[in-house]
């Protein structure tokens, strides 16, 4: 513990402080930033299920085949996501390859891209599928259920995983800013903590070090008398009247010496 915080009062309540809060702070910021981004990516697939929902409900509506890519271009555009629809085969059926993470205009998605979707499970997977996309996607597909509750299809929606990235170094950037200013709050409060108490107990120290030399009349300052940290107060008073104590006792023991001198002579 000496090597650690130091041999004083000041340096030990200090760092000890300072210690504390950073650990705090650190599991405190992991703890919040792994919560917040997993609130985060479900906040983003609850989105892009409601949207790909939505594509369902259209198809399932027999809306016409020009009106849904005029329909899904434009929301590809406002959320920055690419849209497939596929047939229970994977032969694509609309593709919004204006939204660029394509490099070309596939006709077919393999099947063990697909499959699970087409089981009637609602499926994320993450990747460039078999490097259709030009890049890592987040990709959510649903099926969609035709007559007789049989799949027919599914809607993938995906969006670039670096989307998803800058939302989560948004977070860590936030929540480093926090992190320094609860961090610089606590070296300043930790300060004046240490300070309250080391400053009373100094007065104390460099009192009794006067009194060890003869100095019977040194007294503890009001730093310490009135200290509001009741323990530094009472050593304080209970130096002071100990010091008055001695001083009595040494005023006696000099004038019975001054006695005895005059009556020597």
């Amino acid at each position: 513990m000496r090597s650690w915080f130091g041999r004083t009062i000041f340096s030990r309540i200090f760092i000890f402080n300072v210690v504390s809060v950073l650990i705090c702070t650190i599991i405190l910021g992991s703890v919040q930033v792994t919560m917040l981004t997993r609130y985060i990516y479900r906040q983003s697939e609850e989105a892009l299920e409601k949207n790909a929902i939505s594509i369902v409900s259209l198809i399932q509506n027999n809306i016409s085949m020009d009106s849904l890519k005029g329909i899904l271009n434009g929301f590809s555009r406002s959320t920055n996501s690419h849209i497939m629809i596929v047939n229970d085969k994977g032969n694509v059926l609309v593709n919004t390859i204006e939204s660029g993470y394509m490099k070309s205009n596939p006709a077919f998605i393999s099947n063990e891209h697909i499959k699970d979707v087409m089981t009637g499970k609602k499926i994320s997977t993450v990747g460039t599928m078999g490097n259709v996309f030009t890049e890592t996607m987040f990709t959510l597909q649903v099926p969609v259920v035709g007559m007789a509750k049989r799949v027919v299809g599914a809607v993938l929606i995906s969006i670039p995983i670096p989307q998803r990235q800058r939302m989560q170094n948004e977070l860590l950037r936030i929540t480093a800013i926090s992190a320094l200013f609860v961090i610089v709050i606590s070296f300043m409060l930790s300060y004046v903590l240490a300070k309250l108490f080391s400053i009373p107990i100094m007065d104390i120290r460099n009192s009794a070090k006067e009194f060890t030399k003869g100095k019977f009349d040194v007294r503890v300052g009001k730093r310490a008398t009135e200290s509001n940290i009741s323990e530094i107060k009472e050593l304080a008073n209970t130096f002071n009247n100990m010091a008055y104590e001695l001083e009595k006792v040494d005023e006696v023991r000099n004038t019975f010496i001054k006695f005895i001198c005059i009556a020597c002579y």
